[in-house]
């Protein structure tokens, strides 16, 4: 579990909103696959995914999200920019911005039209998004090509 300042405000934030009656369930990376059938189990019964990382490369979960017809809020951290696009297939706060995520967070509550639109948009753009193996593949081929080219010049 990550121990920083801001992930310690962040479960605080989230302490808080349980309180208030509003049911929140964190998890944390999945080893084996029976964890990954209950996280299967937990996209379904989700109306709202959120992601608060500072730092990401593409991240699968955000996919998963998005495959599961989530709304979603996160922080606009690498690759999430490129998955999402603000206000249309999620919406985005910067890192720290507890009153933003207050914000968007009962904004989906009060307005299940909004959480519906933005996780059939998020859906719908998956589709078009390069999957994980293509994004790896696209880079092996970028690195193929750097060398060849690379070898050629020398």
């Amino acid at each position: 579990m990550n121990e920083s300042q801001y992930s310690r405000n962040i479960r605080e934030q989230l302490d808080d909103l349980s309180k208030q009656g509003l049911r929140v369930i964190s998890v944390q990376e999945s080893a084996s696959e029976a964890e990954r059938r209950k996280i299967a189990e937990l996209y379904l019964a989700a109306d709202v995914f959120v992601m608060n990382s500072r730092i990401e490369s593409y991240p699968r979960v955000i996919l998963e999200a998005m495959e599961f017809g989530l709304a979603i809020i996160s922080t606009p951290c690498f690759g999430v920019k490129e998955q999402l696009v603000d206000k249309e297939s999620g919406l985005f706060y910067d890192e720290g911005d507890i009153e933003k995520l207050h914000d968007h967070l009962r904004l989906l509550c009060n307005k299940p039209e909004e959480r519906r639109r933005l996780g059939l948009a998020a859906r719908k753009r998956l589709s078009s998004l390069n999957s994980y193996d293509q994004m790896l593949e696209a880079y092996e081929a970028l690195y193929e090509r750097i060398l060849a080219a690379h070898q050629a010049n020398s």
